[in-house]
């Protein structure tokens, strides 16, 4: 199944709550790394969890699946980077091979002024080649054998910055302490299920754009109120929508799909992001039934059908006049045209196609 995710913004009732749950979550994360590392079991850390940082279960299992996701993340960078340096080398072997063939066949010459001679050159060249891959294979054996890739919390990068403060735009390690603090605390997650209210127990997204967020114990005196017949406290929201995917979002919401929620904090500010699984369209094209052309001009769209064969079979004209309009009724005019491509499409049981200028 294919997933999307979409973004809006935080409503500023929540800024003050997400800067703590980003805090709660982040540090908890970090310890739960440590801990699965050294080998204890997932189940018993589950209960400490609870207790420690007063929060429920789902909670739990969302700060693990962010974990995991981390984890996943970079071992799939571990491996493009080992892949890279494999490639690397190989190239770099076939550069000096070729180098150190050329060099046997120079004869000796005497340079000019401070110039090297031809031969000196490569010479020179082939130093260099060979100390880059001594550097490369060197690299490359420290990482081959890699398990356990490490997760750097708070990005690499920002790591590597405290030690060319001045260079990062930071004065004193003061500054850059507070940076790295906040990065490790700048989101958190929410994992849904389908058998759960509105696809996600812990952040509850309505039709009406009402948002509800299940506020971890620990905090539940200072933000929420307890909704009738649990025991957690929801803090609450509303006007949430997406400028784009919100019919994805809302056929999630009519389907009884699952719902993942992330905030995270960008810039200074936070977002709200929802990952949903999209619907499955079939296929209704294929390219063997031929192609439909299209050519953009001003004041028309140019179209032409040809069969699996090559063959010209139909071809036409749709006018659009966008001469003073507004920007939605440019958008109104170009969304009717691409509906009367989409119906010829359909009709042909064919791709469209458009040339690439």
């Amino acid at each position: 199944m294919t997933q999307a995710t979409y973004q809006t913004r935080v409503p500023d009732n929540l800024i003050a709550f997400c800067e703590e749950m980003g805090l709660l979550f982040g540090h908890a994360e970090r310890r739960l790394y440590v801990d699965l590392r050294s080998g204890k079991k997932l189940n018993a850390l589950k209960k400490e969890y609870q207790v420690t940082y007063g929060i429920n279960a789902r909670q739990f299992n969302s700060i693990h699946s962010s974990i995991k996701g981390k984890i996943a993340s970079r071992n799939q960078c571990l491996k493009r980077q080992i892949n890279e340096l494999k490639s690397r080398i190989s190239d770099l072997k076939k550069s000096l091979e070729k180098k150190v063939k050329k060099f046997q066949k120079v004869a000796p010459s005497c340079g000019v002024g401070k110039q090297r001679s031809s031969k000196a050159q490569l010479r020179f060249e082939i130093d260099q080649k060979r100390q880059k891959l001594a550097r490369l294979e060197a690299k490359l054996e420290r990482i081959k054998d890699v398990i356990h890739a490490p997760v750097i919390f708070g990005s690499r990068k920002l790591w590597k910055a405290q030690h060319n403060l001045e260079e990062n735009g930071y004065t004193n390690h003061e500054e850059w302490l507070a940076d790295w603090r906040a990065a490790r605390s700048s989101q958190f997650m929410l994992v849904g299920s389908k058998d759960e209210p509105n696809g996600n127990r812990n952040c509850q997204l309505e039709p009406d754009g009402t948002l509800k967020v299940a506020v971890p114990y620990s905090l539940s005196t200072k933000y929420g109120e307890r909704l009738k017949g649990t025991k957690t406290n929801y803090l609450s929201t509303t006007g949430i929508s997406f400028k784009y995917g919100q019919g994805d979002v809302e056929y999630a919401l009519a389907k009884g799909q699952a719902l993942t929620f992330r905030f995270a904090k960008k810039n200074g500010i936070w977002y709200l992001f929802v990952t949903v699984e999209l619907l499955e369209v079939p296929y209704q094209s294929h390219r063997r039934n031929g192609m439909i052309g299209v050519d953009l001009n001003p004041g028309v769209i140019g179209w032409a059908y040809c069969d699996g064969e090559g063959n010209l079979k139909a071809k036409g004209q749709i006018k659009v006049n966008l001469q003073d309009k507004s920007s939605d009724q440019t958008e109104a005019i170009l969304g009717s045209a691409c509906a009367e491509l989409v119906i010829l499409a359909n009709t042909f049981k064919c791709p469209i196609c458009i040339e690439k200028l």
